[in-house]
């Protein structure tokens, strides 16, 4: 089939995740890099979205690195209406009791992860700043923990004012416009992570996992953040979302437009 001119563009190599035992996952990353390695060196171009997966076929002359093509989207006109930023802070979480593929290996770090976000929202409430909690998976069980977590902070501050909004498959706009008007972005899941770099928005990651490790590095991301594993104090995070400076990505924003530049190439 290769007796043209092949792309592959917004590549990503997985997997990030133990699936086996840590032996078989070696195995199988060799196994499977080696095939795809010997498909590439057929193609004229590979375009990885992360650095992590480029540095891996660094050796073919084919492959190159642009950051995610999503984070050249242009959200706010996609939205359709202005914006205007408000006292509001953003909490994005994520239920990691629900993955029972990788429970055993979080659920250590998973009661502080917990007691940092509960803290959190205390501290922001003190502030007289509007919270809006944020979920972007249609499981029931990170609902049911998205309105623990309220019902828990309504009891700590019976005059709070606290909203939620949980991906139902329809909202995503009203999602994306709660980011877009907040003065600062708490993100756990990768796509929270990914639009308030696109809103260009000062956030703090907890990273769950490799994936969003990768993203950071492979973007330069100079801010704080934490993994999971080893969280900031609620104060720190706190303040940074609230009073923190936080750097321009501008320059990775525009990068990441030149993803459909050889496509264009080809057909223009």
């Amino acid at each position: 089939m290769l007796h043209s001119d092949y792309f592959v563009i917004i590549a990503l190599f997985f997997p990030y995740c133990k699936v086996f035992s840590a032996e078989k996952v070696k195995i199988l990353k060799r196994k499977y890099k080696e095939r795809c390695e010997a498909v590439f060196k057929k193609y004229n171009k590979i375009i990885f979205r992360d650095k992590y997966s480029a540095q891996l076929f660094s050796k073919l002359s084919q492959v190159t690195y642009i950051p995610d093509i999503v984070l050249g989207f242009d959200l706010k006109k996609w939205i359709g209406e202005e914006i205007t930023q408000q006292e509001l802070i953003c909490i994005n979480v994520i239920n990691l009791r629900e993955n029972k593929r990788t429970y055993q290996e979080r659920k250590k770090y998973i009661e502080n992860y917990e007691k940092t976000i509960h803290a959190v929202i205390d501290l922001i409430l003190k502030w007289k700043i509007k919270i809006c909690i944020l979920g972007f998976s249609r499981e029931k069980s990170e609902e049911a923990y998205i309105n623990e977590l309220l019902l828990s902070a309504r009891k700590r501050n019976p005059s709070a004012v606290i909203d939620t909004c949980i991906y139902n498959g329809k909202n995503g706009k009203e999602l994306i416009r709660y980011i877009a008007r907040c003065k600062g972005l708490l993100s756990t899941r990768f796509h929270a992570l990914i639009i308030g770099m696109v809103l260009e928005k000062r956030q703090y990651p907890i990273c769950y996992d490799n994936k969003l490790t990768n993203f950071l590095e492979s973007i330069g991301y100079s801010d704080p953040y934490s993994l999971l594993k080893n969280i900031t104090s609620p104060e720190k995070i706190t303040d940074y979302l609230i009073h923190g400076h936080h750097s321009d990505y501008k320059h990775v924003i525009a990068a990441s437009k030149k993803h459909l530049c050889l496509l264009d190439q080809l057909l223009f």
